[in-house]
């Protein structure tokens, strides 16, 4: 019974491969899409404006040929520039001399588009700022307290003068972040750019996060400023609380020392309601949430 099995299974193989000789023993035809290169560059120059980045070569050949097209390593569609400058015109049938994978016995029906349009321009390079680009969904009660930082915070593009001129800064690729309660560093490439190259990949995009809570810190002095010489500016009350909003850590690192308050003399001269709100200074990475008493009354003294 088994070697009934093998016979049947060995005659079957083999009707399946001398199917698929024959078959690609015909004559076929197929249309595929090759990318375009442009080739023979002169040195210090690049290919800036290019009509097109493909094109569609239809191909008469064996199955055989054609399969190893279709299926094989990704091949390019070569066009010389012949070391010139500037713009050319190129037709496509007459390139096919530089493409050996299309070989002699295969037939090229036909090529779209009939001529590739392209400009060798002269290659320039400039710094750029980085831009990381990320979508943070924090924990509940948990969120950012620093900036969001590249390292390196700028990286340097080649790529066709026309092209670089209009580029002041590069984008990482987006990530997308869930449920983040903690401090992140991770490595992020850059967004490609059309004829831009990179002379490095990435960069290294960190940020910090914490539990937010609020924390009231007493006793503000209100520093008057901006008084003249001969005249006097005090505050009733003379000090406020200010609530702050931010990192458990940083507002546990802080004292009232960190915060300032203050009225401008101006202000008290321009005042119509007899009193004032003062201006906060609040470190950084940190909210301002209330002022405890919003406002304050005043005493000018003339000396």
């Amino acid at each position: 019974m088994k070697r009934k099995i093998f016979s049947i299974v060995l005659v079957v193989s083999f009707s399946i491969v001398l199917w698929g000789f024959v078959s690609l023993s015909r004559d076929f035809f197929t249309t595929v899409s090759i990318p375009v290169s442009i080739e023979n560059i002169p040195e210090g120059y690049i290919v800036g404006y290019q009509s097109e980045d493909k094109v569609e070569v239809s191909i008469k050949g064996y199955g055989w040929q054609l399969a190893s097209i279709v299926l094989g390593k990704t091949n390019e569609f070569m066009i010389s520039a012949d070391l010139a400058k500037g713009i050319q015109i190129k037709n496509t049938q007459n390139a096919i001399q530089n493409n050996p994978w299309l070989a002699s016995n295969l037939v090229v029906v036909d090529i779209t588009p009939p001529n590739i349009e392209f400009e060798v321009e002269p290659a320039d390079t400039k710094l750029v700022a980085v831009r990381p680009q990320l979508d943070i969904e924090f924990s509940p009660g948990y969120g950012l307290i620093s900036q969001i930082t590249a390292d390196p915070d700028s990286v340097n593009i080649i790529g066709p003068t026309s092209f670089v001129n209009t580029i002041e800064y590069v984008n990482t690729k987006n990530l997308s972040l869930s449920k983040i309660e903690n401090e992140f560093s991770g490595f992020i490439e850059y967004e490609p750019i059309n004829k831009i190259r990179f002379l490095s990949p990435g960069c290294i995009v960190r940020f910090d996060v914490q539990k937010i809570v609020d924390k009231t810190f007493d006793g503000i002095q209100i520093i008057p400023s901006g008084v003249p010489p001969e005249q006097e500016l005090s505050f009733i009350p003379a000090k406020v609380d200010v609530v702050l909003r931010g990192g458990i850590k940083i507002l546990g690192r802080m004292s009232s020392n960190d915060i300032s308050a203050t009225i401008a003399f101006k202000d008290a001269l321009n005042d119509t309601i007899g009193a004032l709100l003062p201006k906060i200074e609040i470190p950084e990475n940190t909210t301002l949430v209330d002022i405890k008493p919003r406002r304050v009354t005043y005493i000018i003294k003339q000396f």
